[in-house]
């Protein structure tokens, strides 16, 4: 397919998605080709793609990071949140989940990513803010949102609140174990090491 019609990227995709665990390096080169080929393509987010999926994050970051945001669909652009942040870029990260949300506003992807890295940024007003948006449109039924939620409140001070949201936490999930370690941690912020252990 990638000789008989070298435009179409289908050829070079199905090849790079066949091979990407077994011959990264020529998935890579394939997708890569599309540069000559088809230069309206956007590779380095395909190129992001394929690393994401292959499990190497610091080369999704480094392409995706070389690619215009602007043209991403919403799945490649909360991909590449998604990536920012597991490479410890999480300033990045929450900018990519803000533009995502700008772009995507009704997107509960970027709402969690952007609750996520505000609390990895410790910009806790933030992720009060988005997680209070998150809640009120899903509710209080997602662990992981509660747990952010209540790290935030407790990045605010505000730790009787933040202790009732992990609370939450384990009453929608009791098998996730998330929840004890911040009420302990909370509680020796509020120095009452008799709670905390």
């Amino acid at each position: 397919a990638m000789t008989q019609d070298p435009k179409n990227p289908n050829g070079y995709l199905g090849y790079a998605n066949v091979y990407r665990k077994r011959d990264p390096q020529g998935a890579e080169a394939a997708i890569n080709q599309l540069r000559q080929t088809n230069p309206e393509f956007p590779v380095d987010a395909e190129l992001g793609h394929l690393m994401f999926n292959a499990d190497n994050m610091d080369k999704a970051y480094e392409y995706y990071a070389k690619s215009n945001r602007d043209k991403l669909n919403e799945g490649r652009l909360a991909e590449y949140a998604l990536v920012a942040g597991s490479v410890d870029k999480k300033a990045e990260a929450l900018d990519i989940a803000k533009f995502g949300l700008s772009k995507f506003p009704s997107s509960k992807a970027f709402l969690r990513l952007a609750i996520i890295n505000s609390v990895g940024t410790e910009k806790f007003d933030e992720a009060v803010n988005f997680a209070k948006k998150l809640i009120a449109e899903e509710g209080e039924s997602n662990s992981g949102d509660l747990i952010y939620y209540g790290q935030a409140l407790a990045g605010l001070g505000q730790y009787d609140e933040a202790i009732a949201k992990f609370n939450k936490a384990i009453e929608v999930d009791a098998k996730n174990i998330m929840p004890y370690q911040h009420i302990s941690e909370t509680y020796a912020k509020m120095g009452d090491e008799d709670k905390a252990i």
